[in-house]
């Protein structure tokens, strides 16, 4: 049997400062909820068809990610 793996670029946005605002807002997460995005973002990365709810296309190849966390 062979296996197809393809996986796909992430991009984080980046200021001009060299920021990227979203590691920071990732620091206000606890252990736990930090392991399910990652989980979720690496799922996006590494599989493919893609499935709603978690992946929402926006257009221009612009995806957006719907992690759902629990008390959230």
């Amino acid at each position: 049997m062979i296996v197809i793996t393809k996986s796909f670029e992430m991009r984080l946005y980046q200021e001009a400062s060299g920021k990227v605002p979203v590691l920071e807002w990732l620091k206000d997460f606890n252990k736990e909820d930090r392991k399910v995005i990652d989980r979720d973002i690496k799922y996006t990365q590494y599989s493919w068809p893609w499935k709603m709810p978690l992946i929402k296309p926006l257009g221009d190849g612009l995806m957006e990610i719907r992690i759902t966390l629990k008390d959230k």
